[in-house]
């Protein structure tokens, strides 16, 4: 697979680095263009003092402009370098208070997703961070809504902090991927209690599916320090924290199942401060780096494990006395290439300039791109915008199993659960009453109660209801619109 230099790239604009007002210090941020196989480079001061440090994602639009970009607390626009309108705030709770004015403590956990439907409306999903017992997890999944051409194309947030999940989710590895109709959405992330994955099909705006998958290491990884990809085919995924080392699965866009779990050992991993994955262009070499060494793995391998290879070794180089240029976030670029940050503050960015290469001639340079500021760690997180339709799969239209009738006012997902239900729904603030209703196989009434009708998704909590087949009426002003047959698990 060629990849592919077009406007239709969301992500050909990247922008990193530490807020400040001024051009008089290497404090400031820097836009990178990928438009062709170089890179282009310019100083950006001014605005807000956006931190663009761990948690940070850029969006471009199809003309290939930077439009939006977000730093964990709030988004910012690309015009003026300001916070949106009503684009505050994200992510609320104690963490947005105690890092106010540096960095949001957590990276690679959000992804933009354009409408296919709605030009205008672009999607921001996001994950916070919290502590439990002085461990980090995600307690939630955000979807925030962009009207992008509000306010003479600065944006609008329509829609902030939606909770389209909630439980306790691990802050590494939340991966964005194209359902194999080239339309849709898959959203997964792991569960922070044992061999789980959940994935979400977001279609347009909103929700479709929820569901899990009991797969991968038991192992209970209570840490911050990781990320997740998929191959540019989407056909891979892999995972890595320095509690759990490298995971490596199958993957199928039609359905969003994992599957054919791989291990790979690597003792350099859990020593590590930082790790990192990364896939070539092709789809064919999974690179893992920790702080001092980058690793080549060849995913069509038999023996995945035994084809590893070294191919960049940290030389120990400080920069201005203070500043390792150890590695930590890598990220595949537009034009091609794999970069990697530097775990401190820092000008300099490494490159694997020939990822689709093997071994030593993938051509790894350290300190290959000097930048015109500081920047930190992160490099974003994106899913591949140009990954089309599968041709020939069952799934390659929209027609398919998991797509909602859209003429039904009311989706509820997941079916079966384990009692955590969402009812998501239509405008319906002009309605006196919404009821619903839950009936078992007798016909006898479990549970009556009234939603707020101010409200377009309500979760509801069936935890206690024996497992079995219910019914599920749903009125409005006492009328009868609409039935679901729901299995508890």
């Amino acid at each position: 697979m060629k990849y592919n230099l077009t406007s239709q790239n969301h992500a050909i604009n990247w922008i990193l680095g530490y807020g400040i007002n001024n051009d008089t210090s290497l404090y400031g941020r820097t836009i990178l263009n990928f438009s062709d196989t170089s890179v282009n480079l310019t100083r950006n001061s001014g605005g807000f003092k956006f931190e663009l440090g761990f948690e940070n994602n850029f969006y471009s639009d199809n003309q290939g402009k930077l439009r939006f970009f977000y730093d964990g607390f709030r988004l910012g626009n690309a015009i003026d370098f300001n916070i949106i309108e009503n684009g505050d705030t994200l992510n609320p709770g104690r963490i947005w208070q105690l890092y106010q004015g540096g960095f949001y403590p957590i990276s690679d956990a959000s992804v933009f997703l354009p409408s296919e439907k709605y030009d205008s409306i672009l999607t921001l999903v996001h994950l916070p961070i919290d502590l439990y017992m002085g461990k980090p997890f995600s307690p939630s999944i955000y979807q925030t809504l962009i009207n992008i051409n509000s306010n003479g194309g600065k944006g609008k947030v329509i829609l902030k902090n939606k909770a389209i999940f909630k439980g306790n989710i691990s802050p590494i590895g939340f991966s964005g991927c194209r359902h194999s109709n080239g339309r849709d959405w898959w959203l997964l992330f792991k569960s922070n209690q044992g061999p789980k994955y959940y994935k979400v099909l977001y279609s347009k705006t909103q929700v479709n599916k929820i569901d899990s998958q009991e797969i991968g290491s038991s192992v209970i990884d209570y840490s911050s320090v990781g990320n997740a990809v998929f191959s540019q085919n989407g056909k891979k995924f892999a995972r890595i924290s320095n509690q759990d080392g490298i995971q490596i699965f199958d993957y199928d866009r039609c359905n969003g199942n994992l599957s054919n779990f791989i291990q790979i050992e690597n003792d350099s991993i859990k020593p590590s401060i930082w790790v990192n994955v990364a896939i070539s262009p092709n789809s064919k070499y999974l690179y893992a780096s920790t702080n001092r060494k980058i690793f080549q793995y060849d995913l069509e391998a038999a023996n995945i494990q035994a084809s590893m290879e070294i191919v960049g070794i940290w030389d120990g180089f400080i920069y201005d006395r203070y500043f390792t240029t150890s590695f930590c976030d890598m990220q595949l670029a537009a034009n091609g290439k794999i970069y990697i940050s530097c775990a401190s503050g820092n000008i300099f960015l490494h490159v694997i300039n020939n990822p689709d290469l093997k071994g030593g001639n993938c051509n790894f340079q350290l300190r290959a791109l000097a930048l015109p500021s500081y920047i930190a760690c992160g490099l974003g997180n994106y899913p591949n915008y140009l990954l089309g339709p599968e041709q020939g799969s069952i799934c390659d239209s929209l027609t398919t199993t998991y797509t909602v009738d859209t003429n039904e006012p009311f989706h509820l997902f997941p079916n079966p659960s384990d009692g955590i239900l969402r009812i998501e729904g239509e405008a319906l603030n002009y309605y006196k009453t919404i009821e619903i209703s839950v009936f078992d196989i007798s016909g006898t009434s479990i549970n009556n109660q009234f939603l707020d009708g101010s409200l377009t998704a309500w979760t509801l909590n069936f935890d206690y209801l024996k497992a079995g087949l219910y019914f599920i009426e749903i009125k409005l002003d006492g009328k009868l619109v609409q039935t679901f047959k729901w299995v508890r698990n």
